[in-house]
């Protein structure tokens, strides 16, 4: 746990490098104050003291033990559009119009299923080349998702398709 006290002058931080489970309970006391407690359930206790002076020194002092976060993949440092805000399908049409207008294309990038791509089913070409990736005959007289296919998965999460 890193657990910063931060003030009008000053900030400092308290760097618990444990691993293992740890409660913390924090007091709010009288005059102001603040009163915390740390129970660890085992482990060696490695404690680590950032003196701060601001929170841009308690950051780099921090980062110092611990190194710095590699960066995000790039696709997730731009625009995230999550289908649980529609409200109506016009609504759905409306944002895919603004994804029309500004070039929205469709993103593929290796995800930990293997190879992903995300479709814009909206876009005129997208059902021919989703079709073009499956058998359309049938099976003896039966149309079969294991025998159609050739080196595609489907992953539907949240209702969202992916191949």
């Amino acid at each position: 746990p890193l657990m910063h006290a931060h003030s009008a002058t000053s900030t400092v931080a308290v760097f618990n490098a444990l691993a293992s489970e740890t409660w913390i309970n924090i007091v709010h006391v009288e005059k102001g104050g603040v009163e915390t407690h740390q129970i660890s359930e085992s482990g060696i206790l490695d404690v680590f003291l950032l003196p701060g002076p601001t929170p841009s020194d308690v950051f780099t002092q921090y980062t110092n033990l611990t190194g710095t976060a590699p960066l995000p993949p790039h696709r997730s440092l731009g625009y995230h559009q999550c289908h649980w805000k529609y409200v109506g399908s016009d609504d759905v049409r409306g944002v895919q119009n603004g994804f029309d207008k500004e070039d929205f294309r469709e993103y593929e990038e290796w995800c930990w299923p293997g190879f992903s791509l995300w479709i814009d089913f909206f876009h005129p070409t997208s059902w021919d080349f989703w079709i073009s990736l499956f058998k359309t005959e049938t099976i003896d007289g039966q149309w079969s998702w294991t025998e159609n296919i050739d080196g595609v998965g489907i992953w539907n999460d949240m209702n969202e398709v992916r191949f």
